[in-house]
């Protein structure tokens, strides 16, 4: 006897989350008990919540796993204990989600201009409002607006599942995330794929984070000597290594070239200076021939210099007077002694020293001096620890390497 006239809970606009708690409520003049239950397929089963309520409240544990998620899906009825075919009142149909946040924001990367490297970290961050873990993936684009086709280019996975509104990502060169001008950022609930944001604006992979490599020597004019070692010097913008190749021209034809790998791009030479010793065939070693060297990052082929002009390879002991009939210094008419040094080396030359540079053996300019003197000076290494440095000296407007020897 008597009748439910309105449920309270859930309402026509609610929206549960599974594997929560929820109270289902209702107004009725009943004197008997009730039994409550939930339909997830649009009334063709219905599922016990509770029995024999006397009251007009019970608590609904949502299960987690075997429950379709979506909108309208739900449905709750109240039915007489006594007579189970009586069903006193329905609930309109309600949303049931997996996730009980509403929301998420990805914030960084979202503006326009910016420029990531690959082998470089970078902050992915976003705001949420839930308490699972999120699925962060790249998703490529043609253009600035227009997706790439998600068969032919699908999204990659960044990490399959983290907690927390960040994550530090090493854009590896090793996986398949390659240079690319156009990206988003996808971030998704592991619990629910229809919470989800993307960034608002593309961003460029790029396979370096610099722009620029300027060689510094060789660079054009300079005689070098088989046998000898010299200083390869440039200016660079770059984090990672570079390769290093000489180029071989033939005089008569500079058409004609042949390019020698001299460091190779695994791994690469850090820094921006590197000490080649040098030893080449000497059939080519001869004014039939000349060089240039280029300089190339390893991780992007269009970062690179060469030379401005040629250089010169000799024979070892041989002038370049005596072979090709011009003016020149040689290389082993430049001498710097005592080698081994203590404090102090001296420098004598066939012609004026314009400067001397002493550089350790990581590039690193220890000693710089316009000298501008006649053909012998005097330099003073008595700060200077003991090990091997390498002497750059420019004689006549010529630039010569030695190796040092400090003790």
């Amino acid at each position: 006897v008597g009748s439910i006239s309105k449920i309270y809970q859930p309402k026509n606009n609610s929206s549960w989350t599974v594997g929560t708690s929820h109270l289902i409520s209702w107004l009725d003049n009943l004197e008997e008990p009730v039994d409550v239950f939930y339909t997830n397929n649009g009334g063709t089963t219905w599922i016990s919540i509770a029995s024999d309520v006397t009251g007009t409240t019970c608590y609904w544990d949502i299960p987690e796993t075997g429950m379709t998620t979506g909108n309208d899906v739900v449905k709750i009825k109240v039915v007489s204990t006594e007579d189970p075919a009586h069903t006193y009142l329905e609930s309109y149909p309600f949303d049931l989600t997996l996730s009980s946040g509403t929301d998420i924001d990805v914030i960084q990367p979202s503006v326009s201009g910016i420029s990531w490297a690959l082998d470089t970290e970078h902050l992915i961050s976003w705001d949420d409002d839930f308490p699972e873990n999120v699925k962060i993936e790249l998703v490529r684009y043609d253009n600035a607006t227009t997706i790439s086709d998600q068969v032919t280019n699908p999204p990659k996975t960044i990490i399959a599942s983290t907690e927390g509104s960040t994550y530090v990502w090493e854009v590896s060169a090793a996986t398949s995330f390659g240079a690319w001008d156009y990206n988003k950022v996808r971030i998704t609930s592991v619990d629910d794929q229809f919470l989800t944001d993307m960034s608002n604006k593309t961003f460029a992979i790029t396979a370096s984070s610099g722009t620029f490599v300027n060689i510094i020597q060789p660079n054009g004019g300079e005689d070098w000597m088989d046998q000898m070692d010299y200083l390869v010097s440039w200016n660079d913008d770059c984090p990672e290594n570079f390769k290093i190749d000489l180029i071989e021209y033939e005089a008569a034809n500079t058409a004609n070239t042949i390019t020698y790998p001299i460091v190779d791009d695994s791994p690469g030479e850090p820094g921006s200076t590197w000490t080649w010793s040098i030893d080449q065939p000497n059939d080519h070693l001869s004014p039939t021939y000349k060089f240039k060297m280029r300089i190339t990052s390893i991780v992007d082929n269009t970062i690179t210099d060469i030379s401005s002009n040629y250089f010169y390879i000799w024979p070892y002991g041989k002038s370049p007077s005596t072979i090709t009939g011009i003016g020149g210094v040689n290389a082993s008419e430049v001498v710097i002694y005592p080698n081994p040094a203590i404090a102090q080396f001296t420098i004598t030359a066939p012609g004026t020293i314009n400067r001397v540079e002493v550089r350790n053996m990581l590039g690193q300019v220890l000693y710089s001096n316009n000298v501008e003197a006649a053909a012998q000076t005097n330099v003073d290494i008595s700060g200077f620890n003991a090990g091997i440095y390498i002497v750059g000296i420019i004689v006549e407007g010529q630039s010569i390497t030695k190796k040092l020897f400090i003790q």
